[in-house]
């Protein structure tokens, strides 16, 4: 067992009794960008465990293609069953990087100097993946402005919508415009006794979803109420 190896087996190890902790998956995220600016092949070997256990499926699969002896055949089977993942996940699974205290600050001194809404039961929708940041700014498909932050939990509709900017949602014309939900209706159980009150509420799943922001299975997840104020 090389040097590589003994490290991902003791990071692992970490990462499997903590269930997942952020101290042991920033550990992993660590040792993915020393194995990625490694040209030995064995870190690359082991950098395809790496991928896998991070759920990048896509970059395993596309690293281990590139790398191993396809005339193993323990290569092939393992290449055959990460086929479907890599096709079907890609890396829109992948564990996401914790984020240092300096990187929450930021964010949140973002969020004051763009004036985004406050949402009283989410006050940190970047820190739990329901919004994404664009430094280029993409257009909101509601109001037409651009926008920096942008939402990137499902949208249940019948058009393809592929940008919402928080003011539309928090303003609840976002869903008056394409009469859609911010919720799957058959997954919540209870419904809502008053509904009048919903003009500035929405419940996102905070959930990753595969292929598009409006479709895909999602694997896991907590519907929790936003309220803009």
């Amino acid at each position: 067992m090389n040097e590589y190896q003994e490290k991902y087996v003791a990071l692992k190890k970490q990462f499997e009794q903590s269930k997942g902790d952020s101290f042991s998956v920033t550990a992993l995220y660590d040792f993915k960008e020393s194995l990625e600016e490694s040209e030995a092949i064995a870190a690359k070997e082991v950098l395809v465990n790496v991928y896998d256990l991070l759920n990048y499926k896509k970059d395993a699969y596309d690293l281990l293609s590139s790398i191993g002896d396809l005339s193993d055949v323990k290569i092939k089977k393992r290449l055959g069953k990460m086929k479907e993942y890599a096709e079907n996940w890609r890396n829109n699974f992948a564990i996401p990087k914790p984020k240092t205290e300096e990187d929450i600050q930021k964010e949140k001194e973002m969020l004051a100097e763009l004036g985004i809404p406050t949402f009283k039961y989410h006050p940190d929708p970047l820190n739990t993946g329901a919004f994404e940041i664009s430094e280029e700014g993409v257009v909101c498909d509601c109001c037409g402005k651009v926008t920096h932050i942008y939402y990137e939990a499902p949208f249940y509709a019948v058009d393809d919508i592929d940008y919402l900017c928080p003011a539309c949602i928090a303003s609840g014309k976002a869903a008056e415009k394409f009469d859609g939900s911010f919720q799957d209706d058959y997954s919540v159980d209870d419904g809502v006794k008053d509904a009048k009150n919903w003009t500035n509420s929405f419940i996102v799943h905070l959930v990753t979803v595969a292929g598009s922001r409006n479709t895909g299975v999602p694997i896991a997840g907590t519907s929790v109420l936003i309220w803009a104020e």
